[in-house]
C-alpha cells in the first residue's frame, strides 16, 4: 500500500487514461484508493489493476480481487 495521498487531479488524470468498456470497474477500484484499501497499477495508466488468476498483469502485485 502506497503511503501517497491520491489527489481529485490523480482521479481525473485516470479517467482520461481509461480505455475500459466498464465504468463501474474505473470507479469500483478508485474507490478502494481512496478509501485506503489499496493502490493504483503504477504500471497502468488509468492505475487499473488487470487482474488474472489472483495477480495483476501488469504489476504483478500478488492476491488481487477481480
Amino acid at each position: 500500500m502506497s503511503d501517497k495521498a491520491v489527489s481529485t487531479s490523480d482521479v481525473v488524470s485516470a479517467w482520461e487514461r481509461f480505455d475500459g468498456d466498464n465504468v463501474d470497474t474505473f470507479f469500483w477500484w478508485w474507490d478502494l484508493y481512496l478509501a485506503g484499501k489499496d493502490f493504483p497499477c503504477p504500471e497502468s495508466p488509468s492505475g487499473i489493476h488487470q487482474v488474472t488468476d489472483g495477480s495483476c498483469d501488469l504489476c504483478g502485485d500478488k492476491n488481487r480481487n477481480s
